[in-house]
């Protein structure tokens, strides 16, 4: 899944939508469009780094200009590992470009003395993926734009369920990767914004964000039956 709201589920599959429904599905179909084309936007080109100046430099044995491309081709690295979608993505695109260089690593001249050099560099890139990912230099797929609170008490909520490695993971780790996948820095107190939760004066319940997700979810699933019962044809 991409991320998509839940209400991309109104959409009609196969049925004409009645006048009631018609705009708020045209609503519903942008925000799922839109979606969708952000998604494909995000999709890496593995050979980009390859189709660069430097290479054509190395094809061509061209040493005029190999020193100048060669740094333009540090600096094409360094942007495409920031816009990466994954870590596994950019060590795709690294692994590829290496693979590429290979063959005018082992020349004896100048350009194979710049090959051997961004073949180095490839390394120490592919090495720093963890580093790049916890800086948050790699970003998410998804995001998270609710409140910080909202989310610790999802993480918490989960953790008790055992719903994430059968409960065992500890919640520390457990909160820096849940903030990682939704494209946040993590933090050092989840555990202060926990206590902040249980101590909520609420008679019926303390769980705010997972409550409202319960009657967000239950609007939709009625909203689905009843929108189904209209389009069923009446029998006569």
């Amino acid at each position: 899944m991409w991320g998509f709201p839940l209400t991309c589920y109104y959409l009609p599959y196969g049925n004409v939508p009645n006048e009631a429904t018609k705009g708020y599905i045209q609503d519903v179909g942008f925000q799922c469009t839109h979606l969708v084309t952000s998604k494909k936007n995000k999709e890496m080109t593995y050979n980009i780094l390859t189709d660069t100046d430097f290479f054509r430099d190395l094809e061509s044995d061209n040493t005029a200009s190999i020193k100048a491309d060669y740094g333009r081709f540090i600096e094409q690295t360094v942007n495409q590992c920031k816009k990466a979608i994954s870590k596994v993505d950019m060590n795709i695109m690294l692994a590829y470009t290496e693979t590429e260089l290979m063959g005018y690593t082992e020349q004896k001249d100048e350009t194979g003395a710049y090959a051997s050099k961004a073949s180095h560099f490839l390394k120490e890139m592919q090495n720093m993926a963890d580093e790049l990912a916890k800086a948050g230099a790699i970003p998410s797929l998804i995001e998270w734009t609710g409140t910080t609170t909202d989310l610790v008490e999802l993480i918490y909520a989960l953790k008790e369920t055992g719903c994430v490695n059968n409960g065992e993971m500890l919640i520390g780790k457990m909160c820096e990767a849940m903030f990682q996948l939704f494209g946040k820095k993590p933090i050092k107190d989840c555990a202060r914004l926990y206590v902040g939760i249980k101590e909520r004066e609420d008679d019926l319940s303390r769980t705010y964000f997972i409550d409202k997700m319960r009657r967000k979810l239950n609007t939709i699933l009625s909203h689905i039956q009843w929108r189904n019962s209209c389009a069923s044809p009446v029998s006569t």
